[in-house]
């Protein structure tokens, strides 16, 4: 991945231990050069319960409009 040399992906997109999350559309070279912080994290169900975080990665602009509703509609955990 490209960026800032030195800092670990999952430290810019501000993902913390114990977070909630769900991925929508992640190419899986991001999703492996996460995976030791998310084997810290509880990912979501489809569609259920809150989200502490939620990238969505699509080209179509119809994929991005329906991954917005369904994710916007769940509640935000403030901190």
């Amino acid at each position: 991945m490209t960026g800032v040399p030195g800092i670990p992906l999952a430290r810019k997109l501000g993902i913390r231990p114990g977070c909630r999350t769900a991925f929508l559309g992640v190419p899986s070279e991001v999703l492996r050069e996460l995976r030791p912080i998310l084997e810290e994290c509880t990912a979501a169900a489809e569609g259920r319960g809150s989200l502490d975080f939620a990238p969505i990665c699509t080209t179509p602009r119809a994929e991005l409009r329906k991954h917005v509703r369904r994710t916007a509609r769940r509640p935000v955990i403030p901190g």
